[in-house]
């Protein structure tokens, strides 16, 4: 978080669109790595669904981003397999996965 890849690269106006795509996947293997955390070790999960704006990286294959870039490719379908559809399948059930657990908590909290 320190880092601001927590954040939409639209909040950081010098980062070409490539960097922008990077810090979206590596976002969400970070969030990953914490929910995985918390599944294996019982940790606290130290994110929760509103601590962070970044969407989820575009369903394109990496070959297509590269550094002077102008405009993103169009990202494919998610029936469509691509370097990045597994990050994109992930992010699309990040909150969902946050908010379970935060749920599961508060319930263990009053038992």
């Amino acid at each position: 978080m320190t880092a601001g890849l927590h954040q939409g690269p639209s909040k950081f106006p010098d980062i070409q669109n490539f960097e922008g795509e990077l810090r979206r996947g590596v976002w969400v293997i970070i969030v990953k790595l914490d929910l995985g955390a918390f599944l294996t070790y019982c940790m606290l999960v130290m994110l929760r669904d509103d601590d962070f704006t970044c969407n989820a990286p575009s369903n394109v294959d990496e070959v297509d981003l590269f550094d002077a870039v102008a405009n993103l490719p169009v990202s494919k379908p998610l029936e469509k397999s691509t370097d990045c559809v597994f990050q994109v399948a992930l992010a699309g059930s990040l909150t969902l996965r946050l908010q379970s657990i935060s749920e599961s908590i508060s319930r263990l909290g009053n038992i």
